[in-house]
């Protein structure tokens, strides 16, 4: 889910859990997945380098289910919110998404 054409071996995620279903580790088993399968593709290919969350600062759940997934927040902000990311070992650029 973009919020601007999304190109460039970029992918944005996010996740949603009903009330009666969190705190059970189902966000952070997908997301962790999730972004270990964007990564997984090797270089050379169409594969992802990056991978993008934006968490509200105050929603520490979801700061945790990043953090497990091993994003890392930034000092970015988008509409109020951190952006976290996480680049694939193999990326040319380390420090930066392809926007």
């Amino acid at each position: 889910m973009c919020r601007r054409p999304c190109g460039g071996g970029r992918a944005e995620v996010a996740w949603v859990v009903g009330a009666g279903w969190q705190g059970r580790g189902y966000a952070k088993e997908a997301a962790t997945g999730l972004v270990r399968h964007l990564l997984g593709r090797p270089p050379g290919g169409e594969g992802i380098r990056t991978v993008v969350a934006h968490i509200h600062p105050g929603h520490t759940a979801s700061a945790a289910v990043a953090a497990a997934a091993g994003l890392e927040a930034t000092p970015e902000r988008e509409d109020g919110e951190v952006r976290w990311r996480r680049n694939a070992p193999w990326s040319a650029d380390p420090g930066h998404d392809s926007e």
